[in-house]
């Protein structure tokens, strides 16, 4: 959460890398599973851990570009909230 505020742009859809980010989160949150037993099977396993795997490298890409550009993007007013 400190990155989302340090960093306004990790919030900011009209950053491609932003949007990478939030679509590899909304996949790895669609494929969690609500008990971990409900994971059955290696290939139901794998599937998740690639989606957490791709959403945690296109957060960690979106956050090195946040930090790049910080508050470039916004206005004074957009910045001051």
């Amino acid at each position: 959460m400190g990155k989302l505020i340090d960093f306004p742009v990790m919030t900011d859809v009209r950053e491609p890398l932003t949007v990478a980010f939030l679509r590899a989160k909304r996949e790895a949150d669609g494929l969690r599973p609500a008990k971990p037993e409900e994971i059955t099977t290696a290939a139901r396993l794998a599937e998740y851990r690639a989606a957490v795997h791709s959403f945690e490298l296109a957060f960690d890409v979106a956050a090195r570009e946040a930090k790049r550009i910080k508050d470039s993007n916004f206005t004074g007013p957009e910045i001051q909230g």
